[in-house]
Parts: C-alpha cells; structure tokens; sequence
C-alpha cells in the first residue's frame, strides 16, 4: 500500500525527513510552524497544569527567547520562500532545483558511506 501523504510533526528535522520520504513539505512546514507558535501558550499553560505541585511559578524561567528564535528560524526562509515564488518564481525555480538536492541529501555526489 503506497502513502499518499507523509509528514513528520516536530521540528526542523522533521521536515527533511517528510522531504527525504517524498512527504508533503509544505504541510510538514505548517504544522511545525503552527506547533512552535502554539508552544508560547500552551508550554506554561501546560506546566501550570501539570506542575503546579512540584513548580514555584515565582522563580520558574521559561525559554521565552529560544522560542521565539525557533519561530524566526523558521518564518524567515519560508517567506523568503513564498515571495521568491510569488515575485521572482522563474528564480525561486532555479534556486529549488539547486537547494533541494543539498538539503535533503538526494544529489548523487553526496555519499554517506
């Protein structure tokens, strides 16, 4: 039975290995970038919940700022991305047909042996 659809919810892994299974990128980008937004409410909420027994709220520091790095790393090139199709989509094309093989190791140079 072959899959149609493949994605793997995560991080920036994730979406090499959706790309290496030959998985839809653009949701595996949206769900990873949904899931990392979602993370600045739903983390402290979570351990309030969960922690509030075991956690002082008082001296508790959240990684607020490798979250937001997560989400820059991330929103960054998928714009670039996206206005690079919309405006410039003959050099998007070129840049893809150059980048893909690199990053998600497909290019037959490339050996991990």
């Amino acid at each position: 039975m072959k899959l149609k659809k493949l994605i793997c919810l995560g991080g920036g892994s994730s979406n090499i290995y959706t790309a290496l299974l030959s998985g839809d990128i653009d949701l595996s980008v949206s769900m990873t970038f949904l899931s990392t937004t979602l993370a600045f409410g739903t983390f402290p909420l979570w351990i309030r919940l969960l922690g509030k027994d075991y956690v002082d709220f008082a001296k508790a520091k959240f990684p607020w700022w490798n979250m937001f790095l997560s989400v820059i790393t991330l929103f960054i090139p998928v714009l670039t991305g996206f206005l690079l199709r919309r405006y410039r989509p003959v050099l998007a094309h070129r840049i893809g047909r150059f980048l893909n093989p690199i990053a998600v190791g497909k290019e037959n140079k490339i050996s991990l042996n």
